[in-house]
């Protein structure tokens, strides 16, 4: 589950991405039009300089013959061409104005994008680094051992086992010898996933009872979750093996079912490593 909401996250992260790229494509294009605008326009008033400068060349020897006049035609065209030079530089400050403005707001966008990335990240983490997390297992933990008094008084989350649930703590020591001797406590999984699904769906789905309060959905669920979880386990028919030892010792287990489901997994470990001493042929992990 935890797989498929980060696959989700991501798709959702790589769509939003590409919609404001696109944006951005748009936003620069349309700046690249504006700026082709501004360069016509410059271009134009350029042209229109040049020609006003040949006209005055070709207007400056009948004007210097014609005495006054001719001056102060000068004049005149020269105070038109001053009121329209400032023109230019004024289009070209507004478009580095508005090309500033668009660049901030693209940077802007990018700082937020960032920001929101980082924020679902530390969402992600927080939800196994909180406190809460871990004093909340910590307190279910103590209260299927029995250690807080009946389950019935106690504020959990759920219910599991009866009162004074042996199963469990021995269980939790022999996931405590794994990490402390340094063993391969991955052939352990099916223990955090059989008995816990078995537990869920034996009473969500009514079926019958076949052994004691062992009801034949919640047995298939045990086993579905051993056959999955012995991820460690690599020939196909040693895990069907498995499983279905690992079933029916849950089944009988009674109050210790959580350390009778674990036996076949230590039997083969066991015997995956004698195996490996001695060079023996073995399904392999």
């Amino acid at each position: 589950m935890k797989k498929k909401l980060q696959r989700e996250q991501q798709q959702q992260q790589q769509q939003q991405q590409q919609q404001q790229q696109q944006q951005q494509q748009q936003e620069s294009g349309s700046l690249q039009k504006e700026g082709k605008k501004a360069k016509k326009k410059v271009k134009q008033q350029q042209q229109q300089q040049q020609q006003q400068q040949q006209q005055q060349q070709q207007e400056a020897d009948p004007a210097a013959e014609a005495g006054p006049e001719g001056s102060s035609k000068k004049k005149r065209k020269k105070k038109q061409q001053q009121q329209q030079q400032p023109d230019a530089p004024a289009a070209s400050q507004d478009l580095d104005a508005s090309s500033k403005q668009q660049q901030q707001q693209q940077q802007q966008q990018q700082q937020q994008q960032q920001q929101q990335q980082q924020q679902q990240q530390q969402q992600q983490l927080s939800v196994f680094s909180r406190t809460d997390v871990l004093k909340k297992l910590e307190t279910l933990a103590a209260n299927r051992a029995g250690w807080l008094g009946e389950p019935q008084q106690q504020h959990s989350p759920e219910e599991f086992g009866s009162f004074g649930d042996k199963g469990i703590i021995i269980f939790n020591v022999l996931v405590l010898v794994f990490v402390f001797f340094d063993l391969d406590f991955g052939f352990l999984a099916p223990t955090f996933i059989a008995d816990p699904l078995g537990a869920i769906v034996g009473r969500a789905v009514s079926s019958p009872k076949w052994i004691g309060d062992k009801t034949v959905a919640g047995s298939a669920a045990v086993f579905l979750g051993s056959f999955v979880g012995a991820f460690r386990v690599g020939a196909p028919l040693a895990r069907l093996g498995v499983a279905l030892g690992c079933t029916l010792l849950e089944a009988l287990g009674g109050p210790l079912d959580n350390f009778f489901l674990s036996l076949p997994l230590l039997a083969y470990y066991w015997a995956l490593t004698q195996a490996r001493r001695h060079g023996l042929p073995f399904p392999a992990s």
